[in-house]
């Protein structure tokens, strides 16, 4: 409803009673209703009169039953949830209406707040735990409720701070068809905050669908408060939209707000709901929050109001499904997201090159291991040879091998393994597939091509993934996680070296003891071993 037909409507309304309520100001507008203040006993209350075109559209069956389902919650006892005291239907002028009456909350809205006021890290956790608590109250109420349109514009913060969660118009029963879907399934929402699933309405009618739903449109509502902008702002026209909340993850970053809470707001936008209910769990939700909470000891270097018209039936839904990238230019992206983070990698080692502990590393190409399965579309693997100082504890060359699987959409796992051989030459590097065999298949040899294709050896490479989530290259928390990775990996192998160590160093005084003379120093074969960056355990083969 305009702005302009709200305060028509207000010069009737100040004229008549509404369930006794005498209203005498308007408060606000938006795309389907006015919201109005009223006074009732000395106790303000806020009226909101639907557009009466929401009538001509869905007809007077469909809006009665949005309303009944919003008086299914009158006397709710919800925290943070707005309350609900009545509703019905009026004659305005000659013109049928229909209401609610809530509760009058003083304050504004978060759009608004985010962008006039400064945010801070305990009022975003505020609000994120909030929004986590209603959706999952409602999830639980009887019968079981989705919201389906949290956003900012949604959410009121009151003038003492409380976080209140408004306008459930498009509130829905879980499990059962909603009054809007009998006939046809439309978009109902806001689309810059729906997570794909939604968007094309392939959302699972499950208790974890929309769970998942919430989830996603929570972790936007985070996204807002970390950018100080809504998802995907600027992002035009209609079609550029629909492909950015398809396939396109947004850009957060901050160098403020604790890393895990950033990476938080990555892992709750992520494309696939499965997935997404995996990374950003209601449990490891709280946990985070919790932990952001935490007094920090060092300063933590870390690493988008458009709304849209209620989107046309299906055969509206069957175009945005061929609106879509190519599938050469998501591989463009799928690669050069799996080249950045060898590059990331390189970066990391090439600093340790200017370790006083370490004097050389080399590496393989990356390659691929086709008798090896591939969860993700981009899958190689690299060896990096190290070479350290013996007075640091190093008393032979090793290797680590990483394993870097990514897709198109910035979603990407991280594995890692060290390695001690027992002999190693240097050019055997250069051949890392045949390496791969002498590890890690029975034969301990390279099999010549015709076995490979028709009879693959079978190979058990117990790499540890020690990153599973989505990435984002504008912050450094992703580089430092590398090297500190490398660094346990060193730890680990040096820790694991210091029999070798020892057993030379009684050498050397041996043969300090005897006098000159023609020694051969014949070292004890222990490999290979393998360095698992898991706290407390090295897996030896």
């Amino acid at each position: 409803m305009d702005k302009l037909k709200a305060n028509q409507l207000l010069t009737h309304l100040k004229k008549m009673e509404i369930e006794g309520i005498n209203i005498d100001s308007f408060k606000d507008n938006g795309k389907s209703a006015a919201v109005y203040c009223g006074k009732k006993d000395d106790i303000l209350y806020a009226v909101k009169i639907f557009d009466d075109e929401l009538v001509e559209r869905y007809g007077v069956d469909i809006q009665q039953q949005r309303i009944n389902l919003e008086l299914s919650l009158k006397d709710h006892k919800i925290d943070n949830l707005v309350k609900i005291f009545g509703g019905g239907h009026i004659f305005i002028n000659k013109i049928e209406y229909f209401y609610l009456i809530m509760e009058y909350i003083e304050g504004q809205n978060l759009k608004k707040c985010i962008e006039n006021n400064a945010i801070t890290p305990d009022f975003i956790i505020k609000v994120i735990t909030t929004l986590i608590e209603v959706t999952e109250n409602l999830l639980k109420s009887n019968p079981p409720l989705a919201h389906r349109d949290i956003k900012p514009e949604n959410i009121m913060i009151s003038e003492n701070t409380d976080v209140i969660v408004m306008d459930m118009g498009v509130l829905k029963v879980i499990g059962a068809p909603s009054m809007s879907d009998v006939e046809q399934k439309q978009f109902l929402g806001t689309l810059r905050y729906a997570p794909p699933e939604f968007l094309t309405r392939n959302e699972n009618n499950t208790m974890e669908g929309w769970r998942a739903v919430n989830i996603y449109q929570i972790g936007a509502v985070l996204h807002d408060l970390i950018m100080k902008k809504e998802l995907f702002a600027g992002i035009e026209p209609y079609a550029s939209l629909v492909i950015a909340i398809k396939e396109d993850m947004p850009e957060i970053t901050s160098s403020v707000l604790h890393p895990d809470l950033v990476q938080l707001a990555r892992n709750m936008l992520h494309k696939d709901w499965k997935r997404r209910l995996v990374l950003s769990s209601t449990e490891i939700i709280k946990s985070t929050l919790q932990r952001c909470l935490l007094p920090q000891n060092e300063p933590i270097n870390l690493y988008n109001e458009i709304k849209n018209e209620a989107l046309p039936i299906q055969a509206e839904l069957e175009k945005i499904e061929s609106i879509s990238r190519s599938k050469a230019e998501k591989e463009k992206i799928m690669f050069k997201i799996h080249s950045t983070i060898w590059n990331t990698i390189d970066e990391s080692f090439n600093n340790q090159e200017t370790n006083e502990i370490i004097t050389k590393i080399g590496s393989s190409k990356p390659f691929v291991m086709d008798t090896l399965p591939v969860t993700m579309p981009q899958t190689k693997y690299r060896f990096y040879h190290i070479k350290g100082k013996f007075e640091y504890g190093f008393a032979k060359p090793f290797l680590i091998l990483f394993k870097v699987e990514n897709n198109e959409n910035s979603y990407c796992k991280l594995s890692i393994l060290g390695i001690i051989p027992a002999i190693f030459q240097d050019n055997s590097i250069e051949k890392p597939e045949a390496l791969m065999y002498n590890f890690f298949s029975r034969e301990k040899k390279y099999p010549p091509p015709d076995i490979r294709i028709t009879n693959p050896p079978e190979l058990n490479v117990p790499v540890r993934c020690f990153f599973d989530g989505i990435i984002e290259f504008a912050d450094t928390s992703f580089k430092i996680m590398i090297d500190k990775t490398i660094a346990v990996i060193l730890k680990k192998t040096a820790q694991k070296m210091k029999p070798d160590i020892q057993e030379e160093l009684k050498r050397r005084k041996e043969r300090v003891n005897s006098g000159p003379g023609v020694y051969v120093t014949i070292s004890r074969s222990q490999g290979p071993v393998f360095i698992d960056i898991q706290e407390g355990r090295t897996l030896s083969f």
